[in-house]
């Protein structure tokens, strides 16, 4: 009976691994390459390699350990924290105030919409531009930010920080 999986490649397709290690020590490396180049792949860059088409490619991973496991979890775990963070200052930064939600065990700080400060919204849709579409640094687009801030300043007040 064939096994079936909707993320597994199927029939003729390739397979990428995009792998990071540090150069030194070499040993872990050289001896990851060695294994790839056992099984057949082909190196599409440094760190980039490609699986050929077979009927069955997990099947050439049994055996690997699973060293990626606890780090793929404390990355994910990383970006969790940054994005919460990131959540925390936008809301701070483009409202004057929030409204605390209680649901059971979530506690939920949501900005109130009545609050939104335009000129902090105008210089994060700068700041985007800038990055994605004209990509500029972040340290350039930090300091343009910075000096629409300090020339927007009286505008905007700042925000009580004292609740």
């Amino acid at each position: 009976m064939a096994e079936s999986s909707s993320t597994a490649p199927g029939p003729g397709e390739w397979v990428l691994l995009s792998y990071r290690l540090p150069r030194e020590p070499s040993g872990p490396r050289t001896t990851l390459w060695r294994r790839l180049k056992r099984l057949g792949v082909a190196q599409l860059s440094d760190g980039l390699v490609a699986f050929p088409p077979t009927p069955a490619p997990a099947r050439r991973w049994s055996g690997w350990p699973t060293t990626c496991s606890p780090r793929t979890g404390i990355s994910a775990a990383v970006v969790g924290v940054i994005a919460n963070l990131a959540l925390f200052f936008a809301t701070g930064t483009l409202f004057g105030e929030t409204v605390t939600v209680d649901a059971g065990p979530l506690h939920l700080q949501l900005p109130d919409l009545t609050t939104l400060r335009p000129v902090a919204v105008v210089i994060a849709l700068v700041s985007a531009v800038l990055l994605i579409r004209v990509k500029w640094s972040v340290l350039r687009t930090l300091g343009v930010c910075a000096v629409l801030g300090l020339v927007a300043g009286p505008a905007c007040p700042a925000p009580d920080l004292r609740s």
